[in-house]
């Protein structure tokens, strides 16, 4: 039927009112589809600790190039 790739949001100070979604409720979600046939993961990540995750890391630039 399909297949997605799950990535937690990486907050940023850029975007205060966006949170990262529980471990629980991603599995939860995870569940979901594949209840409904809808092959996932949920991919790992990397650089979050030091901020330099996806979007973190071009939140962290553009708030020093202002």
């Amino acid at each position: 039927m399909g297949y997605v790739n799950l990535i937690p949001y990486n907050e940023t100070n850029k975007f205060p009112e966006f949170h990262r979604s529980s471990g629980n409720r991603v599995h939860a979600f995870l569940d979901y589809l594949m209840k409904g046939g809808v092959t996932a993961t949920i991919r790992k990540e990397f650089g979050s600790d030091i901020d330099a995750a996806c979007g973190q890391l071009k939140a962290k630039v553009e708030e020093t190039s202002i």
